[in-house]
């Protein structure tokens, strides 16, 4: 796949079925791995995560830009790295 100008690609980070602390390491690392503006989408099922993924990221400085329910007990998480 050819990257466009402008245009950031989207990792995807899918975390059914971990529980927390797991999914914030799991996202925290991911994100470190990733360049200044990437977008990394995080899927979570654990309740808690969908609330505690998105708070600890913005202490570490990332952006969240988004969390939103998907049908089924599951949440996206929108997150640009720029911390």
């Amino acid at each position: 796949m050819t990257a466009r100008p402008g245009k950031t690609e989207t990792t995807v980070l899918d975390l059914r079925g971990e529980v927390c602390p797991y999914a914030f390491v799991k996202t925290r690392l991911t994100l470190e791995d990733l360049e200044q503006g990437s977008v990394l989408k995080v899927i979570v099922d654990y309740r808690p995560a969908s609330a505690s993924v998105p708070k600890n990221i913005r202490t570490m400085g990332d952006t969240v830009i988004s969390v939103t329910r998907l049908p089924g007990p599951a949440w996206e998480i929108i997150i640009k790295r720029t911390g």
